[in-house]
């Protein structure tokens, strides 16, 4: 496939008003002052106003990286942003959708705002309906592994890190950066062993956000990253669904019943702290959700809270990695699909990537790990890796680069670099 680098269509820093369109190959468009990189699939066409410093998808699919702050007008009255990300735009004369990659995009819509975690996408039509779902797991790792590959360049003006650029959006006039910067904030919480800054204001800028889109993001915010979120952020879901419950019960429990996977979820990933807080603020809704249910709603309700309840003590650490769905436990060789999940999700978090021979299975010769195969280290794309995952030790264990075993087990802080 032939790749077009078009410099001579890059302003620098995003100096002047450009239009670039697409014939009948890709072209890639790299803004190295503005740390955007795009890749425009045939039939495409963009543009970017100087003065508003929008990029607009006039027409076409464009995948995109940035290194910085990036707002796009996905036209039908919507736009959206995100920062230090990825994200796919599609475009025809009757509706538009954006997929978001790596971290979350605030969409707005007709003045409305959206969180769009990661693989998942956003789709606005002409009468200015909006759908919100899940995209497939194996296109979604294609087109990450895609946006991962596209050049890139750090902003030169920037000397601070990642936490220190975003607690500057903050302070934003614009609700929409507010709300990107507390998102990805939280996300980092994990990395920088903190609160992510002040998780009060955090919770506090979020809140702008609404009840209803607050009750549904942040537990598929959860879902779609796996990394540990501020505690201020999930007693936050706490009140927007306790406020919810007061209004719409059904909902509620709706919601509710989708969230009981999280904690074992959470276990599985490694994560027995982040387990207990979710496994709390399922038992602190349902205790007021429960009586506003009226007679089989509630007894099924209960029933499902209870079963989740029991067998998710405070007191239980998944070491094994491995949590039956069910009352029935699976068989050793045999992966659940919530390990399953979180397997590939914690991968893809330490930018590994998939190929279509990846392939994941129980271990056999470690209890509770998962043996892993035809992946590639961002660190070192240029040679398959098989290894055991084992999230409970976080070590990897049983390395093979290229087919040939190496001699030590690895922890993942050293393995994942």
């Amino acid at each position: 496939m032939n790749r077009l680098t078009m410099a001579m269509d890059a302003p620098s820093a995003f100096g002047r008003d450009f239009t670039v369109a697409s014939q009948n190959e890709e072209r890639q468009l790299s803004l190295p002052d503005a740390g955007i990189s795009l890749l425009l699939e045939p039939k495409t066409r963009v543009s970017f106003d100087s003065r508003s410093q929008i990029l607009r998808i006039a027409f076409g699919t464009v995948l995109m990286a940035e290194a910085g702050l990036a707002s796009v007008d996905l036209g039908l009255n919507a736009k959206a942003e995100q920062f230090m990300g990825s994200m796919m735009v599609l475009r025809d004369d009757a509706s538009s959708t954006v997929i978001a990659f790596q971290f979350p995009l605030i969409v707005t819509v007709a003045g409305k705002e959206w969180i769009l975690p990661p693989a998942y996408q956003l789709r606005v039509d002409a009468s200015g309906s909006v759908q919100r779902s899940e995209v497939p797991g194996e296109w979604f790792t294609e087109q990450l592994s895609r946006s991962r590959a596209l050049p890139v360049t750090p902003l030169p003006s920037s000397t601070l890190s990642e936490q220190s650029l975003l607690v500057q959006l903050l302070k934003s006039d614009t609700p929409s950066i507010r709300c990107i910067a507390a998102l990805d904030l939280s996300l980092l919480a994990d990395r920088t062993n903190s609160e992510a800054s002040d998780g009060a204001l955090l919770s506090e800028t979020l809140r702008s956000l609404g009840t209803s889109e607050l009750l549904f993001s942040i537990p598929a915010l959860a879902f779609s990253v796996l990394r540990p979120l501020p505690s201020s952020l999930i007693d936050l879901w706490v009140q927007v669904a306790n406020t919810s419950a007061a209004s719409d019960p059904l909902l509620t429990a709706s919601v509710l019943h989708d969230l009981l996977p999280l904690p074992s979820a959470y276990e599985a990933a490694g994560y027995p702290k982040q387990a207990i807080l979710w496994h709390d603020a399922i038992r602190r809704v349902s205790v007021l959700l429960s009586p506003l249910l009226s007679g089989a709603e509630s007894e099924n309700f209960t029933a499902d809270i209870a079963r989740v309840l029991q067998n998710l003590s405070p007191e239980s650490s998944l070491q094994d990695g491995a949590r039956e769905n069910n009352d029935s436990a699976l068989p050793a060789s045999v992966l659940s699909d919530q390990v399953l999940s979180a397997s590939r999700n914690f991968l893809l978090s330490k930018n590994v990537l998939f190929t279509t021979t990846t392939a994941f299975a129980a271990d056999r010769q470690f209890q509770g790990c998962v043996r892993v195969s035809g992946v590639f280290l961002g660190s070192d794309p240029d040679h398959p890796y098989a290894f055991s995952l084992c999230m409970g030790e976080q070590m990897i264990r049983r390395i093979e680069r290229d087919g040939k075993s190496l001699p030590n087990d690895v922890p993942f802080e050293k393995f994942f670099l």
